[in-house]
């Protein structure tokens, strides 16, 4: 198909090189529609100094959904509107590709440590090097990069922060 990607509405993409990983991470950042100034019409009535950051991961198979819930809750008044960042990695136009590089890359991020059987087992499956193991390493990207570079550039609430995925 040669058709424009969907976007979710206010919502951006950028990207970090990890120093603690030495990664580069795709970052989906998605606003609340208030974000920025209040309006008297649904779903923008009220602003928030600091907004609550969900810090997610599995991006590519949760963003939307995550915003959407968000949006959605806080929008008939079940929780407040929070900033979602997404933490992902750099990813493939074509679905099969994005899904299998994608679950390569998180491997090093989420294990604790190397895993023989498991890299050779995922690599097999996934049909590209998987790598176990790194998993203090991505917590120091998010606690003192990501964490930072979000809460220097957004009006996030350093004491309302969650971590999900």
């Amino acid at each position: 198909m040669n058709t424009p990607p969907v976007n979710i509405l206010g919502s951006e993409v950028l990207y970090i090189n990890s120093v603690s990983t030495g990664r580069t991470y795709r970052i989906m950042v998605s606003l609340p529609y208030a974000y920025e100034k209040p309006r008297k019409t649904l779903p923008f009535f009220n602003t928030i100094e600091k907004c609550p950051v969900i810090y997610l991961l599995d991006t590519i198979w949760h963003f939307g959904l995550i915003t959407d819930m968000v949006r959605t809750m806080a929008l008939y008044g079940t929780t407040t509107e929070a900033i979602v960042v997404g933490v992902g990695y750099p990813k493939n136009e074509n679905p099969q590709e994005a899904y299998s590089e994608a679950a390569a890359r998180c491997a090093p991020d989420f294990t604790p440590r190397k895993s023989e059987q498991y890299e050779k087992t995922y690599s097999e499956v996934l049909g590209r090097p998987v790598v176990t193991g790194d998993a203090h390493n991505f917590h120091k990207f998010i606690a003192q990069e990501l964490i930072t570079f979000v809460e220097d550039n957004y009006h996030a609430d350093p004491s309302k922060r969650i971590l999900a995925g």
